[in-house]
């Protein structure tokens, strides 16, 4: 004879059954059940309701197998994609917090606005392939466009962040390309993200208050045929470009930014040229997301190596030698030959940065530089190779 106890704790410690059940080794199905019910406050009665549980006694069902269920469990089992752990814990696929107020990841074919506002993409795009073979993304062939409706909830005065995944498919051809704008074509258009017309740079465009318009470009280089993931944090007076979860670019206002309560736009359009492309997983944050955060959006972007392992360095000046050496940010040292391999020149390719220069400073001074010479700068972490 084995015996069983199991003891289920029920919303905010207001409702708690005992019982203790036992079965006999042929898994004959005993039942023993002892309840004991408190009096329960209004609120935490409308706290109950509202998950689909009845204030008053839970029956507890204890099988040969010891599974457990429970009206909270049943519960669990009507959220879509989630996981029931037991002990009333569970695990939701697509569980993402409130500052998420737009989310298109482009896999059901209807462009359904998965952060719960409604927004949906028109008109559906046609669909492109899957990022990480699973799904699928939205295709754009330089014409044609989507709008994603403005939602009141992206409304915020602490900041805005902007996510999404790209898959590039052409140069820009000697013309700014539009990727993502959120704003009324002609009238407000705010944050803009290009394609910048001479180079694979990104080319950011924001309004702020008492100003005109405000530019940057990314260092960087979006590659083709290669997803890339992009991130552009507004916060504040500080506009902050980020590609494959690294901090590309950032530029310090003259104002805060001025948002607007237009829709955003994916592609070109009537006499905007866009860019030929995939663009998978747009979301849309009403609070300019911190740099983890930022690292957690662009998982997979950098294979197994993470965000943090390299830096790219003296981005601002000509990279001589010396200038490398003095180039990197705090806590990062010029790579040496093992770091290199073991992920700074796989960061590097990612990223953009050999469209900058094609050769790499050595971490210990080379034999023969050439008088005014540049290279590459790429910086790795301290301790990435302990």
């Amino acid at each position: 004879m084995r015996s069983f106890s199991v003891t289920a704790l029920v919303l905010l410690g207001t409702l708690v059954v005992v019982l203790s059940a036992s079965t006999s080794e042929n898994g004959q199905r005993l039942l023993t059940e002892q309840t004991a019910q408190k009096r329960i406050s209004a609120p935490k009665a409308k706290a109950l309701e509202a998950l689909g549980v009845t204030p008053g006694v839970t029956r507890v069902a204890v099988s040969a197998e010891a599974k457990v269920e429970t009206d909270l469990q049943k519960t669990c089992m009507r959220v879509p994609l989630s996981l029931c752990l037991g002990e009333n814990k569970m695990l939701a696929a697509d569980a993402h917090g409130k500052s998420l107020v737009g989310w298109w990841h482009f896999d059901d074919n209807a462009g359904y606005d998965s952060s719960g506002n409604g927004g949906y993409a028109k008109p559906v795009p046609p669909v492109g392939p899957a990022r990480g073979g699973r799904g699928s993304s939205a295709s754009f062939d330089g014409k044609n466009a989507v709008v994603l409706p403005h939602a009141q909830a992206m409304q915020s005065a602490s900041g805005m962040t902007l996510a999404f995944w790209m898959y590039l498919m052409q140069d820009s051809g000697g013309m700014y390309r539009y990727i993502i704008r959120k704003g009324t074509d002609g009238v407000e258009s705010t944050p803009t993200i290009q394609l910048h017309q001479e180079s694979r740079r990104l080319h950011v465009r924001v309004k702020t208050e008492g100003q005109d318009e405000e530019r940057f470009d990314s260092v960087g280089f979006i590659p083709k045929r290669r997803w890339t993931h992009v991130g552009l944090v507004l916060e504040g007076e500080q506009a902050r470009l980020y590609i494959n979860g690294i901090r590309d670019a950032m530029l310090v206002l003259r104002g805060k930014v001025r948002f607007n309560n237009g829709p955003l736009t994916l592609g070109g359009g009537k006499e905007m040229a866009g860019v030929k492309s995939f663009i998978d997983d747009v979301r849309v944050y009403n609070e300019g997301l911190e740099e983890a955060r930022m690292h957690a959006l662009a998982h997979g972007a950098l294979g197994p190596i993470g965000p943090d392992f390299a830096r790219l360095g003296c981005s601002n000046a000509p990279c001589t030698f010396q200038h490398a050496q003095q180039g990197c940010p705090e806590k990062y040292h010029l790579c040496e030959a093992r770091e290199l391999y073991a992920g700074g020149l796989q960061v590097a390719r990612a990223n953009g940065w050999f469209l900058l220069n094609t050769r790499v400073w050595p971490a210990k001074p080379p034999n023969h530089i050439k008088p005014g010479e540049t290279r590459l700068a790429i910086c790795c972490q301290d301790g990435s190779q302990e």
